[in-house]
């Protein structure tokens, strides 16, 4: 039970800091020009950035397990690390949306209603689909709001779980059965 707790209370750690590094990296992308945080790339440079900070929180837990570690072990610790850090970074963007920045929602809609326009019209769409588009993003403002990022949180929970499993079955090592 000890043991469990100590786990428990390192994959916080992790996710504090997982959670932390999320969120200086929206500071810079958000200082750096409220367009940038549109910009799909970035996204993704985001979430792989998340996952490569998992698989060393995963590493470092079976380091610290005497090199060993089973699938069920990884998994607690690692969706621990990922919910709190998930949490943590949700929690940002709810101060940051709502209390530091109430327009940001409105601006970041701004910039992706042209971008997609211009991304429409260069390959020739016509204005019925440029209008479509900017009808889609008419409630994008609302999933900023602090009961939809809570919501986020439980539905990370589902793909959060899965993406841990995968990452915890990669990392798993079990010990011999002759040692």
């Amino acid at each position: 039970m000890e043991t469990e707790t100590l786990y428990t209370k390192d994959a916080l750690i992790h996710g504090l800091v997982i959670g932390l590094i999320q969120i200086i990296f929206t500071l810079i992308v958000y200082v750096s020009g409220v367009e940038y945080l549109t910009k799909w790339w970035l996204g993704v440079v985001s979430i792989i950035g998340f996952l490569i900070l998992l698989v060393i929180s995963g590493l470092q837990f079976r380091k610290s397990n005497n090199g060993f570690a089973t699938l069920k072990e990884l998994f607690g610790f690692l969706i621990v690390t990922f919910l709190s850090a998930y949490t943590l970074s949700t929690i940002f963007n709810i101060v940051l949306h709502n209390l530091i920045d109430p327009g940001l929602a409105l601006q970041m809609k701004e910039y992706l209603i042209r971008d997609t326009t211009e991304l429409i019209e260069r390959f020739g769409g016509s204005d019925e689909d440029i209008e479509k588009t900017i009808y889609g993003f008419s409630n994008f403002e609302d999933s900023f709001k602090p009961a939809q990022q809570f919501m986020s949180i439980v539905w990370s929970t589902i793909w959060g779980g899965i993406i841990v499993l995968i990452i915890s079955a990669f990392l798993k090592k079990s010990k011999s059965v002759f040692e």
